[in-house]
């Protein structure tokens, strides 16, 4: 299921999706760490009785979850509505102020040290305290619990991967490579899927490796350096099934 939707959002031609038609819930608050921290989250119709997966939706560096509801992400709402999964999309927190909030320029606590970007804040236990809370107001599917996210916030899926893997059962980062100086724990304790969209172009996360963005922003090593980090920890370090896929847009 994740897998279809990032290749949904990566390739921007999913046929026949129907108008989002469940309910969209905006500006929910929990008290984590001594912050008010915000998210919002779609809920499809007719969730069936059985528990469903839950996808948390992180948005990328200075955004803010309005974002992830515009655009291709929003495919996003119109997948939930077909497959039946409830998208959870929370805020970061400002690294100026050190707050959050309903909107405005926020980053999320990666693996990176140091930067500008760097908040301090305690995100991963405030994705487990709203997962706590998805939890005890819905029929959740633990065992099919997911993060993704593009550039912070797929960084941060990949410090979720690292911290809370006894919860996150797969990540799908966008346009991230893990950290080079890293500030996660020594790896999963548990095993986590993987699947990394990238672009051998990239200028801010570059795919060699390197600063992000420039400068001050932190630094994370290659994507082929992050995906022999996968397959070593997973141990699937078998030869790739390579199939190129055409350019349709």
């Amino acid at each position: 299921m994740i897998v279809r939707a990032l290749l949904a959002l990566s390739v921007l031609a999913v046929a026949a999706l129907p108008a989002r038609a469940g309910t969209l819930f905006t500006d929910e608050t929990l008290q984590h760490d001594g912050l008010t921290r915000w998210f919002d989250y779609f809920v499809p119709d007719d969730l069936p009785a059985s528990p469903v997966p839950v996808v948390f939706l992180l948005h990328g560096g200075t955004q803010n979850n309005k974002w992830m509801q515009l655009g291709a992400a929003s495919r996003w709402q119109q997948l939930a509505e077909v497959d039946k999964f409830i998208v959870i999309m929370p805020n970061g927190v400002d690294p100026a102020t050190g707050l959050s909030g309903a909107s405005g320029s926020f980053n999320w606590n990666d693996c990176r040290m140091g930067g500008v970007t760097e908040t301090g804040a305690e995100d991963v236990g405030f994705v487990a305290a709203v997962l706590d809370w998805a939890e005890a107001n819905f029929q959740i599917d633990t065992e099919r619990v997911y993060s993704t996210g593009s550039s912070n916030g797929g960084m941060m899926s990949f410090r979720l991967a690292f911290d809370l893997s006894d919860r996150i059962a797969a990540i799908g980062p966008n346009i991230a490579h893990l950290p080079d100086d890293s500030e996660c724990g020594p790896g999963p304790a548990n095993p986590v899927s993987v699947i990394n969209l990238v672009g051998t172009g990239d200028i801010l996360v570059p795919f060699g490796g390197g600063n992000v963005g420039g400068a001050n922003r932190g630094t994370v090593i290659s994507s082929d350096a992050t995906l022999a980090y996968w397959t070593g920890f997973l141990g699937t370090a078998t030869p790739p099934n390579v199939v190129p896929i055409p350019d349709i847009n």
